[in-house]
């Protein structure tokens, strides 16, 4: 038989399921980061006058075209 003290068999179970929940809490707060970076560089207009598509990364409600300067509201969202 393996001698083992208490202390180590109370404090290796306790020690592994708090780096598997740090690990799990890293993990989830990267992966909203990224989905919520990805969600603001996504807004695509079409200019109702010369239609042309373009990209703009700030989240505004309406964005002037780059070629005629008209002001267009948001065709696609995220």
């Amino acid at each position: 038989m393996i001698p083992v003290s208490i202390f180590t068999l109370l404090w290796l179970p306790m020690a592994m399921a708090l780096l598997v929940v740090l690990g799990l809490g890293a993990w989830y707060t990267r992966d909203g980061r990224v989905r919520a970076r990805r969600k603001r560089a996504s807004n695509i207009y079409r200019c109702a006058v010369c239609r042309r598509v373009y990209v703009e990364t700030r989240d505004l409600p309406l964005a002037r075209c780059p070629h005629c300067s008209c002001m267009n509201e948001v065709v696609k969202r995220g």
